[in-house]
């Protein structure tokens, strides 16, 4: 009887001892990159990365911001990174985002414009809105800064 304890014992503590070793498999949603905007300090940030825990390295992340008054695209880009931020005086603009992962491709477009809200509580800190227009006829949709957004997948 005691050696079926001690076999038994023998199991439980080598079960606990390695528990802590294994780790879940990453989702595979998780790698999936995300954008953030935000405005703040009178810049736009954006930040193209995977969600927090994933750690997934992209062969090239690349943002591309298009305003009728500038004379040339103004671009971001890094290659075998995890993430991308990118600053701008830009309050309007049209965003080209995409990120590739081995054979995976990621993007987004839109038309973005961010405003300060309407009914801010005077004495606080200015709270800013935004729309966005993901196709060239599309509704415009209006949401709250931080604006965040998972990118869609696709074809190269």
């Amino acid at each position: 009887m005691r050696k079926r304890c001690a076999v038994a014992f023998s199991a439980v503590l080598l079960s606990v001892v390695f528990a802590g070793c294994l780790q879940p498999p990453a989702s595979p949603v998780a790698s999936i990159p995300r954008l953030l905007v935000d405005y703040t300090n009178n810049t736009t940030v954006l930040y193209l990365s995977s969600s927090i825990g994933a750690d997934v390295r992209y062969g090239n992340l690349t943002i591309v911001l298009h305003n009728d008054n500038l004379t040339q695209d103004t671009t971001f880009h890094t290659a075998h990174a995890f993430g991308l931020i990118a600053r701008t005086n830009l309050t309007f603009f049209s965003i080209r985002a995409s990120a590739d992962e081995a054979d995976s491709f990621y993007y987004y477009n839109a038309t973005m414009q961010i405003v300060p809200a309407q009914g801010a509580p005077s004495g606080q800190p200015p709270q800013y809105q935004i729309f966005i227009r993901e196709t060239a006829d599309g509704p415009i949709q209006q949401a709250a800064i931080p604006y965040k957004h998972i990118l869609a997948e696709g074809t190269r």
